[in-house]
């Protein structure tokens, strides 16, 4: 079992490095929370959640499209401006995820940074 002391909750993505910076002991950065591996320690003192700190969107923006990482892989897959873009072969990726249960949870970022699992947007997003 988790022994957590202190969930800190940022609002920017300025004020959760400023936070976690100034926090003592070990610690993590949290975004859907799927997949929690703590550093080299089975302790935890705090936890950063990243859930409120503006970083889920998915937008268009001179020709490309934007990516939060903190959006919800389920709202990637259903959103309008990842279908037009590309052919919708982003939004079927983001589909192709895990189950509904963990698309509804888990975040852009965190499947991209969860080498150790398999995961399935890293190719799409690097061929297009």
């Amino acid at each position: 079992m988790m022994d957590l002391e202190t969930l800190l909750r940022p609002t920017s993505p300025e004020e959760a490095v400023r936070l976690y910076a100034q926090a003592s002991g070990n610690g993590l950065y949290l975004a859907g929370g799927t997949i929690i591996v703590p550093a080299g320690s089975a302790r935890l003192d705090f936890l950063v959640d990243l859930s409120r700190a503006g970083l889920d969107y998915v937008r268009t923006d001179a020709g490309g499209l934007v990516i939060g990482a903190g959006t919800r892989i389920a709202d990637l897959a259903s959103s309008n401006e990842a279908r037009e873009f590309g052919g919708g072969v982003l939004s079927d990726a983001a589909l192709s995820v895990a189950t509904h249960t963990v698309r509804n949870r888990a975040t852009v970022g965190g499947n991209i940074v969860a080498s150790h699992y398999p995961t399935d947007l890293p190719p799409v997003l690097l061929a297009l």
